[in-house]
């Protein structure tokens, strides 16, 4: 069996398209292959960009000085808690007695991986504006985008996820899952 297309082109043209106007109009017309690979990469990249786009108000409003507080203490504690369990959900084995026990179990791995990664980021968001110091939010961006690469829809992470299926002897792939056009739910 051929091996499926885990690059991120058609992805990152959706997204370039969707975000420069002048290129509505092709988007309009072109024909979207939607696969559950690629609606929940769209998801994964709104969230790394919606959390560097945060830079931009908050740098501008506040300054990157300041000692912080208690604040860093803090979002590092968090941020590595925020890893740890990252870990753990990247390594939990998926259910492969079917198709849609692996999609459901990758599925809620990766939406709680997203948001324990997320937890720093969002306490650096707001110990900005308590303590008015802007660089508290870098730091907890650090951790969130780590966070977010360790348990994110990236083919390292799917080609380890079918590495341990198949260890588990599981006839399933999340590849070859992930890849098919969204349609009913995969049987088997």
């Amino acid at each position: 069996m051929p091996e499926p297309d885990l690059g991120w082109k058609k992805e990152l043209e959706f997204y370039a398209g969707a975000l420069l106007p002048w290129k509505w109009w092709k988007l309009g017309k072109a024909r979207v292959d939607l696969t559950r690979l690629r609606q929940i990469r769209l998801i994964w990249l709104s969230l790394v960009l919606s959390a560097l786009l945060y830079l931009i108000p908050l740098l501008s409003i506040k300054p990157l000085d300041g000692d912080g507080g208690s604040f860093p203490q803090i979002i590092i504690g968090a941020g590595l808690a925020s890893l740890a369990t990252g870990v753990m959900v990247r390594n939990q084995p998926l259910k492969g007695d079917s198709a849609q026990d692996v999609l459901a179990s990758f599925t809620q791995r990766f939406y709680i991986g997203f948001a324990v990664a997320e937890l720093p980021m969002l306490l650096a968001f707001v110990s900005v504006f308590v303590q008015g110091s802007g660089w508290l939010y870098l730091l907890g961006l650090f951790f969130g985008l780590i966070g977010l690469a360790l348990t994110g829809p990236l083919a390292v992470n799917l080609k380890r996820h079918d590495r341990l299926l198949r260890d588990s002897g599981s006839r399933y792939r999340l590849t070859e899952i992930l890849t098919q056009p969204i349609g009913p739910p995969p049987s088997g």
